[in-house]
């Protein structure tokens, strides 16, 4: 469940909402985070970093294919963040292993 006083500050704003998501991520709160950066994208689909961001989250909580969606979406927006290229083998990777 993510605080009201998040809903009171900037509800719609997609970088705003994506950067309360990576602190709460940060500060061990997944399912807050999960909700904040999934708000972000949902209000700005083509938001790389966010979908990034949210790919990791993902993968560290477990869901891999979840998580290679998203970095694929981010790769789909900027093709050139070797970050996200990484992230997305990474996850790739231990789907085999």
């Amino acid at each position: 469940m993510r605080p009201r006083w998040i809903s009171q500050l900037e509800p719609e704003n997609p970088i705003a909402l994506h950067l309360l998501g990576l602190v709460a991520f940060q500060a061990g709160k997944y399912e807050i985070a999960e909700e904040l950066i999934t708000k972000a994208t949902e209000i700005k689909a083509d938001h790389d970093e966010a979908h990034n961001n949210l790919g990791t989250l993902l993968e560290s909580t477990g869901r891999v294919e979840e998580s290679i969606t998203h970095y694929e979406m981010s790769l789909a927006i900027e093709p050139g963040i070797a970050e996200v290229h990484s992230g997305c083998l990474w996850s790739r990777r231990s789907l085999y292993a």
